[in-house]
C-alpha cells in the first residue's frame, strides 16, 4: 500500500524556478517529485492488511444486519 504526500518543495505544482544567481530564472520540473507534484511512500507494516480485512468483515456484517432489519420491517409493517 502506498501513501501520497503533496510535495512541499514545489507546493504540489510540479514545477520549480531555478535560483542560480549567474543565469536567468527558468522553470524546470521539481527535482524532489520529478514534476508530479507529489511523492509516494510505501506503508510497510503487516498489521495494515489485518486491519483492512477486519474492516471488510465488519462492513459485510453491517450490510447483513441492515438487510435483516429491512426484511423485518417489511414483514411487520
Amino acid at each position: 500500500m502506498q501513501i501520497k504526500h503533496n510535495c512541499p518543495l514545489c507546493n504540489a505544482t510540479g514545477s520549480w524556478v531555478t535560483t542560480d544567481p549567474y543565469i536567468p530564472p527558468a522553470e524546470i520540473p521539481c527535482p524532489s517529485c520529478d514534476g508530479k507534484g507529489y511523492t509516494t511512500e510505501e506503508i510497510l507494516f503487516p498489521e495494515y492488511d489485518v486491519l483492512v480485512d477486519s474492516l471488510e468483515k465488519i462492513k459485510m456484517k453491517l450490510n447483513q444486519m441492515q438487510a435483516d432489519i429491512n426484511y423485518i420491517k417489511t414483514k411487520v409493517g
